[in-house]
């Protein structure tokens, strides 16, 4: 008996040594302003200052773009800090991203005063100044920009949403535009715009797959709406995300083409699970008889072991048409009367429906899991509350995360359940599990790094800012690793706008994030830059990996390990 539990610990203890393990430790964070109005607090709370942003290695300057500014900063080491150098103020223009490549820095804008334009800045980098050195204009939305390692080629996503014109709705054509620089981008490029109307009669094959429709009065191809992209290693191939229509479209940079659109079908919420209710009193992660739609936010592209992977954050998405009078695409669980139900909607669920602690305050489809009747026989909530992996070409789900964001949230910091912040005079406790009625933790982007001998994937969610932590060495089992969660303070009576003030916040809204290896990072360890959208901020995480005895335990530990081990060949002698 004694041998057995001498043995048990051992292998207990000897488990613990060798685990890989990763952790995020906060290392600086910069508070950044979308204004440059004076006489007034230098920053504003929950104002989209910083929404996407790009470090140039070989300049050591980081470029942040949000709402009508752009910022650059310098990283300065001992102490490391991110100190703004310059700012750009651009009324009249909204920034939606920022892209840098050899000296150059591209910026996609959208007017404010005219939806039907945007455009591409091209300027040289900033060396005390920055010289514009190109302005495209493009007619339509542009949401984020790619380019490749040569600069020659230039990826805008064009989401170009619903809008109204003189009274009357307008729903103009998805896009993505190729603007082309074979003489380098200081010289005129060509634009060339591809749209979706090859597969305005190829609807019903791709609906049986997943792919949405929501508002049936215009084309098909006017309901699409590119939104993030990721290009592939060999620079060929431009993976999109279509949020609001749940699906992935390829692009061949060879030849110009649109060459699929791949539906990503639906989560059962039957096998997987979700806290559906903020009126519950609590904490319920349960199976509900629903699907989820993946709907995804960001995207990151991973090689492993010889296969090629597209990861995607499930955030869920809304189209723009609440512009269209009439139009609701969106209604809570009891907001559905028995009218609208089908006949084989179970007496069970129709309760749940009815009851406001149950699925009675959930968000659900209108336009989903709907009969030939108008009426409902499934209900289809907005994203997946997860990540997922997805393998290339063929797009096919390898894994998706269930439910494991809430769970692992509910151990680990309780108090921060789906807490998205409704009012910033709120304190964090009046806003717990305000988020799980909508989509819960709102998982929105996600980015990638390889450390030792796994995968990392970084998981940001809105809800109400947290990163989750996966490492992978079998594709279809990656395991949790941890939590980041010290962007709010753990206690703190302190209302979210009183935080914001004493800068106790950072990376709410995590819309952006990034990984950078020891030789990419300026700091020579591996680091993740995070944008927080809602605090204005841009911080450095550093990313820790611990792997092996000597390297794990304290010398306490190691002290006991050791002692074990020889009581252990002590017993195994007598």
């Amino acid at each position: 008996m004694q041998s057995t539990l001498m043995i048990t610990s051992l292998c207990m203890l000897l488990a613990q040594c060798v685990a890989f393990q990763v952790r995020l430790s906060h290392l600086t964070t910069v508070y950044l302003s979308n204004t440059m109005e004076t006489g007034g607090p230098p920053n504003s709370f929950d104002d989209n200052a910083v929404h996407r942003f790009v470090y140039d290695v070989e300049s050591g300057l980081i470029y942040t773009v949000g709402d009508t500014m752009l910022h650059v900063l310098r990283v300065n080491l001992d102490p490391l800090t991110l100190a703004p150098v310059y700012q750009v103020p651009y009324p009249g223009l909204k920034l939606t991203d920022v892209a840098v490549c050899q000296e150059m820095v591209i910026v996609t804008y959208r007017q404010t005063w005219n939806v039907t334009l945007g455009g591409v800045l091209v300027y040289q980098h900033f060396d005390g100044t920055m010289r514009q050195l190109q302005n495209v204009t493009l007619r339509g939305q542009p949401a984020r920009a790619l380019v490749n390692r040569g600069c020659t080629v230039i990826i805008v996503t064009m989401e170009n949403e619903p809008y109204l014109q003189r009274g009357q709705p307008v729903d103009p054509l998805g896009e993505i535009a190729l603007l082309r620089f074979p003489r380098g981008l200081e010289n005129p490029p060509s634009v060339i715009v591809l749209n979706f109307t090859q597969f305005d009669n190829r609807f019903n094959e791709l609906s049986a797959k997943g792919v949405r429709w929501p508002y049936r009065r215009t084309g098909f191809s006017r309901n699409l709406e590119p939104e993030n992209a990721v290009l592939s290693d060999d620079e060929v191939t431009v993976y999109v995300s279509l949020q609001e229509n749940n699906a992935v479209a390829v692009v061949d940079l060879w030849h110009n083409s649109i060459t699929a659109l791949y539906g990503l079908g639906f989560k059962s919420w039957s096998t997987s699970r979700l806290d559906p209710s903020d009126r519950d009193g609590g904490i319920h992660i349960e199976p509900w008889p629903l699907y989820g739609m993946y709907m995804p936010g960001g995207m990151a592209l991973a090689s492993w072991e010889g296969r090629n992977y597209l990861l995607t954050a499930n955030e869920g998405g809304l189209t723009d048409y609440d512009v269209i009078p009439g139009f609701v695409e969106q209604r809570r669980g009891r907001e559905f009367n028995d009218s609208q139900l089908s006949l084989n909607v179970s007496s069970e669920l129709r309760q749940a429906l009815r009851n406001d602690t149950k699925l009675g305050r959930l968000m659900l489809s209108t336009v989903d899991g709907v009969d030939s009747n108008g009426r409902h026989h499934s209900f289809y909530t907005f994203g997946g509350r997860s990540f997922s992996i997805w393998s290339l070409p063929n797009m096919e789900l390898v894994y998706d995360s269930g439910s494991i964001l809430e769970d692992m949230l509910a151990q680990v910091r309780p108090d921060l359940f789906n807490a998205g912040m409704t009012n910033a005079s709120h304190k964090v406790s009046q806003d717990f599990d305000s988020c799980s009625a909508d989509t819960g933790p709102d998982t929105e982007s996600i980015a990638v790094g390889k450390l030792e001998d796994r995968l990392l994937i970084f998981v940001g969610n809105e809800c109400p800012g947290t990163i989750a932590v996966f490492s992978l060495s079998d594709v279809t089992q990656p395991r949790f690793e941890t939590y980041y969660t010290q962007g709010i303070p753990k206690i703190s009576g302190s209302s979210w706008q009183q935080m914001y003030q004493d800068q106790q916040l950072h990376a709410i809204d995590p819309e952006s994030i990034r990984f950078y290896n020891s030789e990419e990072s300026p700091t020579g360890f591996p680091i993740l830059m995070v944008s927080g959208s809602v605090s204005g901020t841009l911080s450095v995480l550093r990313v820790e990996v611990t792997n092996g005895v000597t390297r794990f335990l304290p010398n306490g530990e190691l002290v006991l390990f050791v002692m074990l081990v020889v009581a252990f060949w002590k017993m195994l002698d007598s």
